[in-house]
Formats: C-alpha cells, sequence, structure tokens
C-alpha cells in the first residue's frame, strides 16, 4: 500500500494549443539574403553569454529556481513537435526499417569514382583536408579526407552519425563514403582561388592539391578514403544559430532557443558526442516545393562525432568541458592540479578506426559541448523526454545497421561502436525518463454504459527500462475548476477506468486526469495530467497533457 502518493496536487497549465494554431513555415517568401556570420566571434559571444550575463539574468534564475522554465513554444497539446522546415517526424513517430536506417537520406549512390572529377572549388572551411568537385555525372560534392595515420575515422563517424540524425528527425546532407584513386580529381582550366599568405588569393595549383592528399591517409593500393558530401538542394543562405530567429525570412518566427527539437537537440547530440554544434556546422538553403519558396534549416558536418575529430581521435576532454570552462580551470588552481576528471583515468581507444569512443563516463545530464548555448540551458524536462524517447526509439538491431555502414574493414570497428551507441542510450533513456512520469500515447476508449478507459504505454517498460511487475498507476480524477470525482489505483495494467463524469453537458468543459506512477513500491515519478474535453454530441475526447 502506498500512502504517500500524492495525486491531487495542481497540475502545470495546458494552453490546448492544436498544431493547426502553429503557423505553417513553409509559406512562399521572398529569397532573404545570405548570411556570412564570423564564426570565431559568434562563439567568443556564446562564452561571454554563459559566463557573465547568464550568471545576472535574475528573472531565467528564478523561473528554474520555481520549477517554472519557459516551455518550448512549437509543440502542440499532446508535446509533440510537427513537421516543418527544421524536422520531420521519423524513428520517433513509426520505427524505420533497417534498410531505411541504412539509406538515410541518401538517393544518388554518392560521386562516380570510374570517371574524373574537377575541382571547381577549394575547401577553405573546416578543418579537414579536401575540396569541391563535380564528377561525370554533373553532380557536387564536398570531398572530406581521413586524417593521416587514421583511416576510416573520420569518414566512418561522418556517415554513421548522418543515419542516425537523420532517422532521428533532423535534416541532414547525403553523405557517403568514397574511395578513389588520387589521379581522377583534375584541376579546370579556368583558376581555382585558395587563400595564401596574408589572406590573400592565388590560383590552386597542381603542388597544392598534393599537399591536400599528402595530408590524407593512403592505403597500400594508392588509394584515398573520405566523405563525399552532395550538395544540399537549393540556394545556400549561410548557417543558423542557436538563438533568436532569422529576421529576414518571415517563416522563422520562434526564437531557436524556444524550439523543442533544437533544445532536444543538446540530448541527441550528446548520444553520438556531436560536441561542436555551432553556426558553421549549420546549414539554411532557400527551396521551392509545389510552387512554394522558403528556407529549410539542415545540421551538417558530423566528421567531430563519436569518437572522432577531422584530424584524428577525439580530445577525451570533449563533451566533458566547454572549450574555456571558467569553473574547471578555477577548480585546478583551487586544488593545485590534484582534481583529476573522471574522463582522464581511462585510455579509451580500442580501434583507432573508432577513435575516443566510450560510454564509461558518459553522463547525458553533465554534456558540455565546446561551446555554451541558451537553447542547450533552456532544456526542460518535458524536452528532455522528448528527446530521450526519439533516442530510444532506436532499436540495437537498428544502431548495428548504422554502424555497418562506416564500411570498416574490420567489422568488430562496427560493432564496437553500435555496442557503445547502445549503452548510451540506455543511460540518456534512465536519466531523462526518470524526470517525468514516462507514459504516452494515451487513447481514450468509451464503454457501453458511458464509461470510459484511458489507454497508454509506459515507455520505461516499453523501451525495457523498467519491469512491469513492479509498476502501480495512481491516478485522481477533477473537474477543471478542481471538483473531485474519483481517486484510485491499478496495477501494472495500463488502462485506467474513467466512471461516467459527472462534467455539464456544455461543451468545452473540462476534467483532468492526474495520474504519478509508482515503481517497486517506493519510486514515485511527478505528476502527469491528461485533460478531457466535453464535444457538442456529449462525448469525451483528449485535450492535451501537461508533465
Amino acid at each position: 500500500m502506498i500512502a504517500s502518493v500524492n495525486v491531487t496536487a495542481n497540475c502545470k497549465p495546458c494552453t490546448f494549443l492544436g498544431t493547426d494554431s502553429i503557423p505553417s513555415d513553409n509559406r512562399h517568401i521572398p529569397m532573404p539574403e545570405p548570411l556570412d556570420h564570423h564564426v570565431p566571434s559568434t562563439n567568443i559571444k556564446r562564452i561571454a553569454n554563459a559566463t557573465l550575463l547568464r550568471r545576472f539574468d535574475l528573472g531565467r534564475g528564478v523561473r528554474l529556481a520555481t520549477g517554472n522554465p519557459y516551455k518550448a513554444l512549437n509543440t502542440d497539446a499532446m508535446g509533440e513537435v510537427p513537421n516543418s522546415s527544421w524536422f520531420e517526424n521519423r524513428n520517433g513517430k513509426k520505427r524505420m526499417t533497417v534498410e531505411e536506417i541504412a539509406r538515410g537520406p541518401n538517393s544518388v549512390g554518392g560521386p562516380d569514382t570510374t570517371g574524373t572529377w574537377t575541382i571547381f572549388r577549394a575547401k577553405n572551411e573546416g578543418d579537414s583536408p579536401g575540396f569541391h568537385i563535380i564528377d561525370d555525372r554533373g553532380e557536387r560534392y564536398v570531398i572530406k579526407l581521413d586524417p593521416r595515420g587514421f583511416p576510416e575515422l573520420a569518414s566512418g563517424a561522418e556517415v554513421i552519425s548522418t543515419k542516425i540524425m537523420y532517422a532521428a528527425g533532423y535534416r541532414v546532407p547525403e553523405n557517403y563514403v568514397t574511395e578513389f584513386d588520387p589521379n581522377i580529381v583534375k584541376l579546370p582550366e579556368k583558376d581555382i582561388m585558395i587563400e595564401g599568405r596574408w589572406g590573400r588569393e592565388r590560383p590552386m595549383t597542381a603542388e597544392d592539391l598534393q599537399n591536400v592528399f599528402d595530408l590524407s591517409h593512403a592505403f597500400a593500393n594508392g588509394k584515398v578514403r573520405g566523405v563525399a558530401s552532395r550538395y544540399i538542394e537549393g540556394k545556400a543562405l549561410g548557417g543558423w544559430k542557436l538563438k533568436g530567429t532569422r529576421p529576414d525570412d518571415p517563416n522563422d518566427f520562434i526564437p531557436h532557443e524556444h524550439r523543442r527539437e533544437i533544445r532536444g537537440l543538446r540530448v541527441v547530440a550528446s548520444w553520438i558526442n556531436h560536441y561542436d554544434i555551432n553556426y558553421g556546422n549549420t546549414f539554411d538553403t532557400y527551396v521551392t516545393v509545389d510552387g512554394k519558396s522558403y528556407v529549410r534549416h539542415y545540421l551538417i558536418d558530423f566528421g567531430g562525432t563519436l569518437g572522432a575529430s577531422t584530424d584524428g581521435p577525439m580530445p577525451r576532454l570533449y563533451g566533458h568541458e566547454y572549450f574555456f570552462d571558467m569553473w574547471r580551470v578555477l577548480t585546478r588552481i583551487a586544488t593545485l592540479g590534484a582534481y583529476y576528471p573522471l574522463y582522464e583515468r581511462w585510455d579509451t581507444i580500442a580501434y583507432p578506426a573508432a577513435g575516443t569512443w566510450e560510454a564509461r563516463t558518459f553522463k547525458p545530464a553533465e554534456y558540455r559541448f565546446l561551446y555554451p548555448s541558451l537553447a542547450f540551458d533552456n532544456l526542460t524536462d518535458g524536452d528532455g523526454y522528448w528527446a530521450a524517447r526519439i533516442v530510444m526509439s532506436f532499436s540495437d538491431k537498428q544502431l548495428y545497421a548504422a554502424a555497418a555502414e562506416g564500411q570498416y574493414r574490420d567489422p568488430t570497428v562496427a560493432a564496437h561502436i553500435a555496442e557503445i551507441l547502445v549503452r548510451r542510450r540506455d543511460k540518456i533513456g534512465r536519466r531523462y525518463y526518470s524526470q517525468v512520469n514516462p507514459l504516452d500515447e494515451f487513447k481514450l476508449h468509451r464503454l457501453s454504459g458511458g464509461d470510459y478507459e484511458l489507454s497508454f504505454k509506459d515507455r520505461a517498460i516499453v523501451d525495457g527500462l523498467e519491469a512491469p511487475e513492479g509498476a502501480m498507476y495512481s491516478y485522481a480524477i477533477n473537474l477543471l475548476n478542481g471538483c473531485p470525482i474519483c481517486t484510485s489505483a491499478v496495477k501494472t495494467k495500463t488502462r485506467l477506468s474513467l466512471p461516467a463524469l459527472e462534467m455539464p453537458s456544455i461543451a468545452d468543459t473540462y476534467a483532468i486526469v492526474k495520474i504519478r506512477t509508482v515503481r517497486d513500491g517506493e519510486r514515485i515519478s511527478p505528476l502527469l495530467c491528461v485533460y478531457l474535453r466535453r464535444e457538442v454530441d456529449g462525448s469525451l475526447t483528449l485535450a492535451g497533457l501537461s508533465r
């Protein structure tokens, strides 16, 4: 018997906002001007805001301390994120097949390595050696080569992470593992300009091209390997920021720090160790679909994920500390260097092709990106649960299929990467599911005599994190004005009996079902409230929920 369960507490407000109330963000608009933010200065501002200005934001501090943080502004009444130019519900809504996971966003099979690749642009962005080419089929790609001494490292990580991020719902480019003979790469007759000394441009030479290959790893047969990233459809507009909106895009009306899919990116990105999410790794493009032109928003460049960075294995501190972490610096000074972080205690390179990829020191809530972000700091329990549910939607079989797309010569590398993905996935589920009452997929069932049943899925049980035997669901039913109707509890059953509710027969009146989950007789979840609405015909419908 659980005498301490309180299911009569007040629920958090529910706005009953449906997806029809959120304006579409694919309305036709004039083409915005391409943006070219200075990435280093943008990152410096992010550090300053996190370490100084945000510390003195009294209003934000009070909201966090009182448990009333800003809610995401682009969710429907059930807490879901509708499809948009930012996000498309995929594996989290309906599990994809293994073949769909392996294919990801790809559509053309990659560049033709039997013909000639003609360079049409030098690669001045990013740290990985490479160039921009057009193949004999007329397709354009950015070619990013694996660093010398670490074949398969960055290319494998980029392709695997692309498959995962696509299945999670984000917009990503088509990335292909490619292995080719350097002799197929040619310079055009027209000069290709590269950045020389003192920032002055000069024509690219054959020697410059050879220097690019010298920085990459060559196999015994003379071939080199890398990623071919197909040019994204549409006209390039530069990147997007994790804060604010794009001022010349009327469809971009929700501040990015208040979009659930961007807040939730903190959880999904930590899973694949995507430590460097900044303006340089985002991309906006102006597309025309069905006669309408608008902006789509992408994430790009996943060469620095899993255990890889673009020039070798990822440094062990990435994911654990900011680029400049004032509090860690002060800790080291105060302890005269005696402070010894947990992540420095193990050699985490099991395979050179996998880099520093591990799950032992991974703590989802404590994950640190290279630069702080207001959007990630704004993550609420609801945002975290939403993102964790997407992460937990990936089966072991799907993750092994994604890892196999890294095309490693040694198949044990792919198995190792998949195993770590599974372990990090489960850590994310346990952390963020424990912060809420993880019940989902609610449905109302009308019974004879006017009674109803409310069914749901307990995600912690469905996803294998909890045993069904120890679960009890205590619930109370109130009218919206607070008048109680009944209280009850059921053990292990995921269907709650709702007696004929003594609600006014007037349409648009509401009742609340308040639910707590108790596990093993002692672990009590936070309150979850499901709102029911009386329709004109007297029936009840689901109106929304709040966590």
